[in-house]
Formats: structure tokens, C-alpha cells, sequence
């Protein structure tokens, strides 16, 4: 295109002094290429706000992904602790279990005589499962049925540390081997011939056998006392009180306590006796019974 058809525009800037007015020829041309510059940088910047907009939507997304992972691994990493902790305590319940079948003779390996069980969940592959809402119902049933459990075998486990404590502090044991030479009630006194009656019973035995203690307990007297000689006695739980007399000699004193099948002391014939032996008296709050109820038959003397 000439120069002589291209057509001009002029740009007049006129300031607040008029002395200083400026003038500015400009082409149709340029002012073409102005407008397409104009144009472009729009789009440039428009696309850039657009993509830069869509770069964080897409960053803002990823961010919440990683939470959401991180989040999963944190409760998957709680449930396996759980499952952990679990574990652990079931195997203290079935070892706890193992000891009051030791103690109570229940056979544990019979199914017919454990707890049942829930299905379905096996301790084998609980560090193999992941996280999911039906793992996790069922970890919290059978956490709860864990507890009732636990709380079922501690009342046994109670009870029969009741039962032992029980069976310990009853004298249901001979105190001697022998036999019995006089027994519980009324008889001809062996010294004097009147009839008196027997607070207990006469087991004979050789001189210096071992007396041994029948149950756990406490000694509240040793010593010498008329008729008895050297005489041991021992309070024991549950108002049961046990005496052994005509000792040679004894082992304990007073206040110490003493444990079933302890040595007491030894045969002898010291107080009111006419040979070696020992008398032998079980009490219930103080009163003389006859030990036969407690120690059953003598023919295991």
C-alpha cells in the first residue's frame, strides 16, 4: 500500500496550559497493530489466569487425596493396633483360662467346656485385613465380647482363689500318721479312771514324729498348759481353731503364722499322758467338735 492511500489519524493531547499542546500522528496501521497487540495480550492473560486457576484447583484436589490417604493410613495403622491390643489380650484370657483349668481340673481343650466363639474373624489373619466398616463392626463385637469374657473368667478366676483360700484354711488333713487311741466324747480318764469327756482325739505315734500343720494360719499359743504339756494352737480362717498337745517340743511362737504342712513340732508324752502321742482338738468359735468330720476316715493314717 503508497504511502499517499494509507490513511493517518492525529492524536492532540492539550494539557492545562495551552502553550503546550502536543500532537501525535499515528497510521491506521499501527492502530491496527495496537489493537491486535491489545487483543493478544487479553487472550495471553486470560489464558493464563485460566490456567493457572485450573493448576490450583487440580493442586487443591491432590492436597485433599494426600489427606485423605494420610488419614486412611492413620486409622488403618489404629485398627491394627487395635487388632494388636486385641491379640494380646485374648491370649492373656486363653493363658488365664489355662491356669483355672490347671486349678479347677476343667479340660479347656474340650470345645464343650470353653466360651463360644464368633465366626467369621480369625486372630491368623487380622494383621492381613485393611480397614473397612465390616472389620471394624466386627473388631468392636468382639472387643465387647472380649470384655464379657474377661470379666467372666476373673469372677471364676475369684472364685476360685475363694475356694483354695477356703480349702487352705480348713484342717482336712491328719496332722500325723498313727492311730487313734482314744476318740472324740466321754471316756474313763486315762490318769484318773473318772468318766470326762475327750475334746479331740488321741493319735498315737511314734516318739518324735513330725506334727505337721493341716492348714494355713496362726499361732496364738505355744507352750507348756496343765494336762496338755507342751501345746501348740493355731487360729485358722472362718472361726476354726486347731490345738495340738503332749508335744516334745515345737517350732513356732505365738503370732507367727503358719503354713499348710509347716512342722509344728514333734511326738512326745509331756502334761497328762501315759505314752507318746498326740491330742489333737479342732474348734468352731471355740467350741470342741470332733475332728472326724473334718478329717473323715482313719484308715489313710
Amino acid at each position: 500500500m503508497s504511502a499517499e492511500k494509507e490513511r493517518y489519524y492525529t492524536l492532540i493531547i492539550t494539557p492545562n496550559n495551552p502553550n503546550r499542546i502536543k500532537q501525535f500522528r499515528i497510521s491506521q496501521r499501527q492502530i491496527y497493530t495496537i489493537l491486535f497487540s491489545v487483543i493478544l495480550f487479553v487472550l495471553t492473560l486470560a489464558s493464563g489466569v485460566f490456567h493457572y486457576l485450573y493448576t490450583t484447583g487440580k493442586l487443591r484436589n491432590y492436597h485433599q487425596i494426600l489427606a485423605s490417604q494420610s488419614q486412611l493410613q492413620d486409622e488403618n495403622l489404629a485398627y491394627k493396633e487395635q487388632t494388636r491390643q486385641l491379640a494380646e489380650k485374648v491370649s492373656n484370657l486363653e493363658m488365664m483360662a489355662k491356669n483355672i483349668g490347671r486349678l479347677t481340673g476343667i479340660d479347656l481343650s474340650n470345645p464343650q467346656s470353653t466360651t463360644g466363639g464368633i465366626g467369621g474373624f480369625t486372630p491368623e489373619n487380622w494383621a492381613k485385613n485393611d480397614l473397612s466398616s465390616k472389620n471394624l463392626e466386627f473388631l468392636q463385637k468382639l472387643n465387647e465380647h472380649t470384655d464379657v469374657v474377661e470379666q467372666d473368667v476373673i469372677r471364676l478366676k475369684d472364685l476360685v482363689f475363694t475356694q483354695n483360700l477356703f480349702l487352705s484354711s480348713i484342717p482336712s488333713d491328719w496332722p500325723v500318721r498313727g492311730y487313734i487311741g482314744s476318740a472324740f466324747g466321754y471316756r474313763p480318764d486315762p490318769v484318773t479312771g473318772h468318766r470326762a469327756f475327750h475334746k479331740g482325739v488321741d493319735i498315737s505315734a511314734p516318739y518324735g514324729a513330725k506334727v505337721v500343720s493341716p492348714a494355713d494360719g496362726v499361732v496364738f499359743f505355744a507352750g507348756a498348759q496343765h494336762g496338755y504339756g507342751y501345746v501348740v494352737k493355731i487360729a485358722h480362717k472362718y472361726g476354726i481353731s486347731t490345738c495340738y498337745g503332749h508335744l516334745s517340743s515345737y517350732n513356732f511362737k505365738s503370732g507367727q503364722r503358719i503354713k499348710k504342712n509347716d512342722v509344728i513340732g514333734y511326738i512326745g508324752s509331756t502334761g497328762k499322758a501315759t505314752g507318746p502321742h498326740l491330742h489333737y482338738e479342732i474348734r468352731l468359735n471355740n467350741s470342741p467338735i470332733n475332728p472326724i468330720r473334718f478329717l473323715g476316715s482313719s484308715e489313710n493314717l
